[in-house]
């Protein structure tokens, strides 16, 4: 379709959304005719090249936009747009006000800051998040019944996580509130949006139908990129200084080091400057007036976490600033992508704190440069498991949605992927009846139990966020107003920093402290809760890729009675890596036999016993140690791998589980499954058949000179 041609057939929306801009961008000219035609649609591109448009001026010229709008039929609400976070909704809602306002369409935004939508006056687009939809869904469920379109911003923050399961188990209680009376009727297009995904195929078949179409637009703008040292923050204020660039977005990686970052900044930057500061545990407004204040200002330092990588309108960033890289390249090409979103180039000041940060940059800002840069990694695929936990949440939600308060097993069926087996359900099923969050009536009906009814009491069974809540609330003194939530209480008296500003605790009562603002500089820096974040197998894998190392190649350094396995995998399968190995060598030293090969790759004899590979079990101490996400260290020495055993793997879990599952993301329910769930929903998400692929695939080489010295920078 020419340009032309697809101007002729966006005949209402052409002139409100593009008579501005002239042209169409490279992806809305790929899109927006698939979505014209009906079609569901996965849209990767770079940040502000025009996705939210392409998505969404098809969808109200097919959907919203009737011939007579005055019939009953066409009035309700036609198109739910999905988005990870409040912040991004309220930008949408602001950039999306008046271009539907010409169009005479009603829009509104629903989170946890703003109230429901009307059933008696429903907007036409509803702008939520999936802990707002499911609530909605459980007070007034009538409201999708119309619905048409459904549209779901930055795909790759929710897919493979509790939020994405969740999502999935939204949109098919949506179709079936649709469907309702209408057992023919057509399900809803479907459209994703992101910036940046490993493997769209796979993930565009979980949301989308089948037949779906992927429109993937490669980074296209020059990186103007400088790595520096971090030795203190005065290598920070220099650089800022040095660098002249009026708007600058700092990116930590922890809240802590937000607010310590910003409070330095203010004390010892060398020109004036806004210096502002955004992250989760901020209240809404505080957050809201930050982007504004950003948006709006000439010059202006904002420190931020993960919160601003998404696509919330903040004006044009002359630089991105990253202190320390983040644990996965998608979160860096994410960040990377707000420098200069209206321009060509794309500008960024990296500081790294040590030897191995330096690695992990040199890695990130390479791949940056590739079209494909997780092809060019050639990592195993990843499987992909439905979280047990979601189940959970799901049940307690249905039954809230339902007008007699029961439901029953195939009304979960329904929601449920066909992955996950009736024995797994049924079982978390009775699991639940036997813990009281669940009791069973007649004709097989669910009810909440007691348990059950507290938790819908407190409103806690929407969201998959988070595996525990935040301790303690930090309230305004005076007008009792939110302001954030941390882990640990404070004396009053004590003096904090909070958003940037000093506030004073005038008094504690059990789980809330309040503040007010005072003049007196802060004594002590909120310590917030951060989620411990595990360093990815990409980012790891692409350090060996910089190190010019096969997919497969490890490598093994000696060093005195042991040495360093480099194995390049990640901090997940480096602690199980690290496990297994210590299970073989401690079973290998007491003369036990351990396991037979099921596949002997050669006529050896010691094949059949798996003692093959071990030197040095003469020693009397055994050490594996995992170190980080590169290597590990281990005495006794080693000169191959040990034979691969599932059994061994599944034993090495087990013993270092605890330490995983903070990393895999089972969900905030995930306590509630029975023990044995819990375990296996852990080995599915870390993924047990792409561990025995790392291993028994990899290569283990010595290092040459050139590469030994390399690597001792890293210990």
């Amino acid at each position: 379709m020419t340009d032309l041609e697809l101007k002729n057939a966006l005949k209402r929306t052409w002139s409100v959304f593009f008579a501005s801009h002239g042209n169409f961008t490279e992806v809305q000219v790929q899109a927006m005719p698939l979505i014209l035609a009906g079609k569901d649609v996965l849209i990767a591109s770079a940040t502000a090249s025009g996705k939210t448009e392409a998505a969404l001026v098809p969808l109200l010229e097919r959907h919203l936009l009737p011939s007579n709008p005055t019939k009953e039929q066409d009035k309700g609400l036609k198109l739910l747009y999905l988005c990870p976070t409040r912040a991004l909704g309220r930008d949408l809602l602001r950039r999306l006000k008046l271009p539907l306002e010409a169009l005479k369409l009603s829009m509104a935004l629903k989170t946890g800051d703003t109230a429901s939508p009307q059933l008696e006056r429903p907007p036409t687009l509803l702008i939520s998040t999936p802990e707002s939809i499911d609530a909605l869904l459980t007070r007034i469920p009538k409201l999708f019944s119309q619905l048409k379109a459904l549209i779901i911003d930055e795909i790759h923050l929710f897919d493979d996580s509790p939020r994405g399961d969740q999502v999935r188990a939204l949109i098919e209680r949506l179709e079936s509130i649709r469907r309702y009376g209408q057992p023919q009727l057509k399900p809803m297009q479907r459209v994703l949006l992101s910036a940046t995904i490993a493997e769209p195929k796979a993930l565009a078949a979980r949301y989308l139908l089948p037949n779906f179409h992927s429109v993937i637009i490669p980074q296209q703008r020059e990186l103007d990129a400088e790595l520096h040292v971090l030795s203190s923050l005065d290598d920070l204020a220099a650089a800022l200084a040095a660098r002249g660039q009026p708007k600058s977005l700092i990116f930590c990686n922890t809240r802590h080091e937000v607010e310590g970052t910003a409070n330095y900044l203010r004390q010892q930057l060398s020109f004036e400057a806004d210096i502002l500061v955004h992250y989760a545990n901020i209240e809404a407004k505080e957050r809201f007036e930050t982007e504004r204040r950003f948006a709006e200002s000439r010059v202006a330092v904002c420190v931020a976490s993960s919160t601003l990588e998404l696509g919330i309108d903040i004006g044009d960033i002359d630089q991105v600033v990253l202190i320390g890289p983040p644990a996965n390249l998608e979160a860096f090409l994410q960040r990377l992508g707000r420098a200069g979103r209206r321009r060509q180039q794309l500008k960024l000041l990296a500081f790294a704190r040590s030897v191995l940060e330096w690695r992990h940059f040199e890695a990130l800002l390479r791949l940056a440069l590739e079209p494909h840069p997780f092809q060019s990694l050639a990592l195993p695929p990843k499987s992909y498991h439905y979280r047990l936990s979601i189940i959970i949440q799901q049940i307690f939600s249905r039954l809230k949605q339902s007008p007699n308060g029961a439901i029953r097993l195939v009304d979960i069926r329904r929601i449920i992927p066909p992955e996950v087996p009736d024995k797994q359900l049924e079982v978390i099923v009775h699991h639940l009846s036997k813990t009281d969050y669940l009791t069973e009536g007649r004709m097989m009906e669910l009810k909440a139990g007691p348990r059950l009814l507290e938790l819908i009491d407190e409103h806690e069974i929407y969201s998959n966020i988070g595996d525990e809540p935040l301790l303690y609330t930090i309230i305004d003194a005076y007008s009792n107003r939110y302001l954030a939530q941390v882990e640990q209480s404070y004396e009053v008296g004590t003096i904090l920093l909070l958003a940037g500003r000093s506030m004073k605790v005038l008094w504690s009562r059990g789980y809330v402290m309040a503040v007010t603002p005072v003049a007196q500089r802060a004594e002590r820096i909120l310590r917030l809760q951060s989620k411990s974040i595990a360093v990815a197998l990409s980012l790891s894998r692409a350090v060996a890729w910089c190190l010019e190392l096969s997919p497969q190649e490890i490598i093994y350094l000696p060093r005195g009675q042991g040495g360093y396995l480099f194995h390049f995998w990640g901090d997940v399968y480096g602690e199980w890596l690290a496990a297994y190995l210590r299970l073989a060598f401690n079973q290998a030293q007491t003369g036990a036999t351990i396991f037979k090969l099921s596949n002997p790759q050669s006529d050896d004899p010691e094949d059949e016993t798996g003692q093959r590979g071990l030197i040095n079990l003469e020693a009397e101490v055994i050490v594996v140690q995992a170190v980080n996400d590169l290597y590990l260290y281990l005495s006794p020495a080693l000169s191959t791998l040990p034979p691969w055993h599932e059994g061994m793997a599944l034993e090495a879990f087990e013993r270092v589980r605890r330490r995983l599952l903070p990393w895999l993301e089972l969900g905030r329910f995930y306590t509630l499954l029975p023990s044995k769930l819990v375990l296996q929903s852990g080995l599915e998400q870390a993924d047990l058949k792409r561990f025995a692929q790392l291993y028994q695939y990899a290569k283990l080489n010595p290092a040459s000179e050139t590469l030994e010295e390399k690597l001792l920078d890293l210990l």
